[in-house]
């Protein structure tokens, strides 16, 4: 299933301290997406696609475009009346709750009693002492304690939060608080049902020597099983942790994506605003220029050749780095532009994928494993491709 992701304004209320897209903002690029932005790139990717299962609503920070998410949803609700495509895609609105407006919660309430699935994701990168320190807000006092407030008033509406980033950094090195610290409390405080631990980069006074943070997030998976093994008091709070490093492997072993270095390059595709297209929404904030746009009369063409020119890239790049021979390459995915970096990640996933099936072979000689699946919140589905990909793989790995 494929998957679209709109980047419907550059412009963001925050100002977070490692942003991303900072390289390009420095350059004055803040612009919007307008609506036959989207309708011409939806209706030519649908062509070659076939089915978009998920419209990820993406910035900057997309609550100040809302005006342009009722649009779409609105030519989506058309598009389905009339039979043009059967159902409308999954929402996922990733935000940064700093403000919930009016419009979109009643955006929210109308997706709701339409049965419309939809989710939330966010970024918290600690309490507020840590957060706040980190991603900065014009004219709010404590971001954090702003995102507490919205969230709660999602709660009140019947919404829960997906999934929380925390971007661990040298301001939780200074305070002395672990990822795990870090983990449990971001689950007692939000209960998203998964939690991302990512590391500052190429970020001037936060960043963490990603060998070390590799280290300390080895450290909070023991520990996070240990938790659960030995039954302590907080062991459910790590649940969205360690679901999110297992969910990743059951989406790994899709058959589509396998084989290459980054299967976001080979299922997704970014729109930006004025059509560019991208397959990483990354790439471009990183300086990389767009190889088409949706506006582009031969569209169809280079869309074929960029896809088949990115799996031939990406396969090579397997080849080149001998992975070829590992036994759980297909447990792996690295970024290609950050290639100086691949033996170091290489060793983190080994250890990664060492330490998560050890315990997990604990627990299922405990008979714990339903108990442990449960607890992380795992389909009927993902529990049977859990252990089917534990049994594949544990005789390389244990």
């Amino acid at each position: 299933m494929h998957s679209l992701t709109l980047i419907i304004t550059e412009k963001c209320n925050s100002q977070c301290k490692y942003c991303y897209e900072s390289n390009k903002r420095a350059q004055g690029l803040k612009r919007d997406m307008v609506l036959d932005d989207f309708i011409t790139g939806f209706s030519k990717i649908l062509k070659y696609v076939g089915v978009i299962g998920t419209i990820q609503f993406f910035g900057g920070e997309a609550t100040l475009k809302v005006d342009l998410i009722k649009q779409i949803d609105e030519y989506l609700d058309k598009v389905v009346e009339a039979k043009i495509y059967k159902k409308k895609p999954t929402y996922a609105f990733s935000i940064n709750l700093l403000e919930l407006p009016d419009s979109f919660k009643k955006l929210l309430k109308k997706l709701q009693e339409g049965g419309h699935d939809f989710y939330i994701s966010t970024s918290i990168d600690g309490d507020q002492k840590i957060h706040d320190a980190n991603r900065l807000a014009k004219g709010i006092d404590s971001p954090y304690l702003r995102i507490v407030k919205n969230y709660k008033t999602l709660k009140s509406m019947g919404i829960d939060l997906k999934a929380i980033t925390c971007v661990f950094n040298q301001v939780h090195l200074e305070r002395n608080i672990s990822i795990l610290d870090n983990i449990l409390h971001l689950s007692k405080e939000f209960q998203p049902e998964r939690i991302t631990v990512l590391s500052a980069q190429k970020s001037p006074g936060l960043e963490v020597e990603l060998s070390y943070f590799y280290q300390l997030y080895l450290d909070a998976v023991h520990s996070a099983f240990n938790k659960i093994i030995c039954k302590k008091p907080d062991y459910k709070f790590v649940g969205p942790f360690l679901k999110g490093i297992v969910f990743k492997w059951i989406y790994l072993e899709d058959k589509d994506v396998a084989f290459y270095a980054c299967p976001t390059k080979i299922r997704d595709f970014t729109i930006f605003p004025q059509g560019g297209l991208s397959n990483c929404p990354d790439e471009f904030y990183q300086g990389f220029d767009y190889k088409i746009n949706v506006y582009d009369e031969n569209f169809q063409d280079e869309i074929h050749n960029f896809i088949d020119m990115n799996k031939h890239n990406l396969y090579k790049d397997h080849l080149r780095i001998q992975c070829k021979e590992c036994k759980i390459k297909k447990l792996c995915t690295y970024c290609p532009h950050y290639s100086e970096l691949y033996e170091t990640f290489c060793k983190f996933n080994i250890s990664l994928v060492h330490n998560v099936f050890e315990k997990i072979n604990i627990l299922i000689e405990n008979g714990e494993y339903e108990f442990f699946a449960d607890l992380l919140g795992l389909k009927d589905y993902e529990k049977r491709k859990l252990i089917e990909i534990f049994n594949k793989y544990k005789k390389d790995v244990i």
